[in-house]
Order: C-alpha cells, then sequence, then structure tokens
C-alpha cells in the first residue's frame, strides 16, 4: 500500500516540485523564465479542483490504509520510518518554499499578481498538510491496542 501512497504523494505535491524547480531555475525569481508562467497554470488547476480532493480525502485515508500495525509495541516498523521521513522531508521543503515565495513577493508580483498568489497558496496550504498527515502517521503509529 506504501508504493500507492508514494505515487499519490508524488502526482500531489507536484506543484510543489514545479515552484521549487522554478525557484532552481530562474535563480530565486530573477531570470524571467517560461516555467514560471507553466508551473503557475499548474498550481490555479490544483488549487482549483484537486486539492479538495487530493488534500481532504485521498490523501489521508491512504496515509491511513499504509501505515501498518505494530506488532511489537516496542519497535517501530521500518514503513512507518521510512513514511515519516518522507511527510517530514515535504514538510521542510514547502516551509522553505513558501519562506522564498514570500520573501521575493515584490520580484514574483512582477511576473503577475496570479502566480506570486498561486504559489504561496500552494506551498502554505502544502506546508499545513504536512503536519496533518505527520500527526495522522503519528496518531496511528501509537495509539493505544
Amino acid at each position: 500500500m506504501q508504493y500507492v501512497l508514494f505515487g499519490v504523494l508524488g502526482v500531489y505535491t507536484l506543484p510543489l516540485f514545479g515552484i521549487v524547480l522554478s525557484i532552481a531555475v530562474t535563480q530565486i525569481f530573477r531570470v524571467e523564465a517560461l516555467i514560471l508562467y507553466v508551473v503557475a497554470a499548474i498550481s490555479s488547476s490544483y488549487l482549483g479542483s484537486l486539492r479538495d480532493i487530493f488534500g481532504s480525502i485521498i490523501v489521508p485515508l491512504v496515509t491511513a490504509y499504509s501505515i501498518p500495525i505494530r506488532k511489537d509495541p516496542k519497535k517501530l516498523p521500518a514503513e512507518t520510518l521510512r513514511l515519516f521521513v518522507v511527510l517530514a522531508a515535504l514538510f521542510v521543503l514547502s516551509s522553505i518554499s513558501y519562506g522564498i515565495v514570500m520573501a521575493s513577493e515584490p520580484v514574483v508580483k512582477t511576473y503577475g499578481g496570479s502566480i506570486f498568489e498561486s504559489f504561496r497558496d500552494v506551498t502554505l496550504t502544502q506546508t499545513k498538510e504536512m503536519l496533518t498527515y505527520i500527526a495522522l502517521t503519528i496518531g496511528i503509529t501509537f495509539k493505544p491496542k
């Protein structure tokens, strides 16, 4: 089930990876490039329709079902640890991306206000939702039997 989860997380975080790629390619938004507009379009459609379904229903449900039941209360399954590390890494990546987008607000707005708003909303939303998924993972992992 974790392969399904990582596939779903990959699709879900595609706009975030696009923003990270935009940051890298444009030298932190100093150089105008087509990728800014492509990622902004993907981010807008993500925010408009996909986020609600993916972020609220699919990812939490698949996350809950991919956490293995602990047979030994003193030992944490490797799959759970792997999932936690991936979610924590995505949280850090989205937090750093949010900080860069916010610090670069005047520069990003020169390419269009909608690009800034899309990038800001995607990074902030994914930061919050990664925390939710981390909490879900911890809650299910350490629930009393």
